[in-house]
């Protein structure tokens, strides 16, 4: 393989491992904040542990039930 296609493939190997991640932080989140809220913690003070907002949240709940 030339230098440009393990550039190219590095890259994308980096890249995917930023999705992995990134989807892992959101499922991590969305567990913390139905456990949360199975607790009765207002939306908005699981918006403010989580950092995102209370719209954001309330998809979340919603995609749970």
């Amino acid at each position: 393989m030339c230098t440009l296609g393990k550039s190219i493939a590095l890259k994308s190997e980096v890249l995917g491992e930023e999705r992995g991640i990134t989807i892992g932080e959101e499922k991590a989140y969305r567990s913390v904040a139905l456990n949360l809220f199975k607790r009765n913690t207002p939306l908005s003070e699981i918006a403010s542990i989580v950092k995102e907002p209370v719209d954001t949240i309330r998809k979340w709940l919603d995609e749970a039930k």
